[in-house]
């Protein structure tokens, strides 16, 4: 499992991580904007899902070759064609 897969997966141990869920699309699109997988996390609170330090305490426990890891880091992102992060929140319809 990935760096990030290790660290959602403790975040829910610890409850900082409320729910997981990864989506596929039912339909193609256009290469443009086409997607393969969207992950959707839900944090306790905010603050938690703007805080990157909170993976903190996971690197050296579990990649303890932080050399290692950074290059590896280096390569997966060297692969990624496009990314993005969008924030969203649930708008009640009542």
């Amino acid at each position: 499992m990935s760096f990030w897969g290790n660290c959602v997966k403790k975040l829910k141990e610890k409850g900082d991580v409320v729910s997981i869920e990864a989506q596929s699309p039912t339909l193609h699109s256009s290469e443009e904007s086409r997607w393969d997988y969207k992950v959707v996390l839900v944090f306790k609170n905010a603050h938690l899902a703007l805080d990157y330090s909170i993976v903190e305490p996971f690197k050296k426990e579990l990649f303890p070759d932080q050399v290692a890891y950074k290059k590896e880091e280096q390569q997966r992102w060297e692969l990624v064609v496009a990314h993005w992060d969008v924030l969203v929140e649930s708008v009640p319809l009542n």
